[in-house]
């Protein structure tokens, strides 16, 4: 299964994609050596890791070795192409991204660069945020350790580091990291449109959709403290989530704030096809 999926990968037509592939393995292999992480992402408290690093290693090199003539092509091609034979820093920071972008994309998307939206809904954001601030030692009557784990501030915090990371690439030359790789990652000056970077995003924020979906399902169904007092810590974010994106949103459509991108290529043809019908 694992050489299938890096075969589609290599071939997917977006070269792009291949060199996104450490960014998006990096931390699921850093999660599998934290046996805390590994516990609750994987299910597995003590993994064969010769067996593991056996099948991985075996899948890659299949996959390689499949993929090798069009893999050494498309590198050729590239490297003949404007632009692509790397060094080029204006080049690299074409399509700028940053932190502005990520939150429109998250409230928001047609302020955002199409390059790096990744908005799935308000509703999820708030799920999302109910699962952040609802504490550890607010679980009473289950008997689910995993659960329990899930609500640590550990589990949580590695999370976010995962996505505070990859959005931080993706800011181009208002990031310090993205300026260290520029220099010291090979073929990494070569790419430009680095918001796309934020497609790596997915299976972090899938990740911590799906806890928090688990976590309000766990809410519903625990059985009351009549004991325990609502914390402001409970709602308050929860509220100012809510406020603060839809205040954007009535903000941003009041004022037609769009990005360039969606009044060259949106809006054209929505009136087109207004015109049409």
């Amino acid at each position: 299964a694992l050489s299938t999926s890096l075969i589609c990968l290599f071939t997917a037509g977006y070269p792009y994609y291949v060199y996104y592939l450490p960014f998006l393995a990096g931390p699921y292999l850093l999660f599998m050596f934290i046996p805390r992480l590994r516990k609750v992402y994987f299910g597995i408290p003590i993994p064969n890791w010769v067996r593991f690093f056996s099948i991985a290693a075996v899948s890659t090199l299949t996959a390689l070795l499949i993929c090798a003539p069009y893999l050494f092509q498309m590198s050729r091609t590239i490297t003949q192409t404007a632009g692509r034979s790397g060094d080029d820093f204006a080049h690299a920071t074409m399509y700028p991204f940053d932190f502005q972008d990520t939150v429109e994309s998250l409230v928001y998307p047609p302020a955002a660069r199409p390059e790096g939206w990744f908005y799935f809904g308000a509703l999820g954001i708030i799920v999302i945020a109910l699962y952040l601030v609802h504490r550890q030692k607010e679980v009473t009557d289950t008997n689910d350790p995993i659960l329990r784990e899930r609500r640590s501030w550990v589990v949580k915090a590695a999370l976010l580091a995962w996505l505070v990371f990859i959005s931080y690439i993706s800011y181009g030359e208002q990031s310090y990291l993205f300026l260290l790789f520029y220099k010291i990652l090979p073929e990494f000056s070569a790419l430009r449109g680095w918001g796309r970077l934020s497609i790596t995003l997915l299976p972090g924020l899938a990740l911590l959709l799906a806890f928090a979906l688990a976590d309000f399902e766990s809410r519903l169904t625990e059985t009351p403290n009549p004991k325990r007092r609502i914390h402001p810590s409970e709602w308050i974010p929860l509220v100012f989530f809510a406020l603060a994106g839809f205040s954007y949103q009535i903000f941003a459509l009041s004022r037609a704030v769009t990005d360039e991108y969606w009044d060259i290529y949106f809006i054209p043809r929505v009136a087109y096809l207004t015109q049409t019908i």
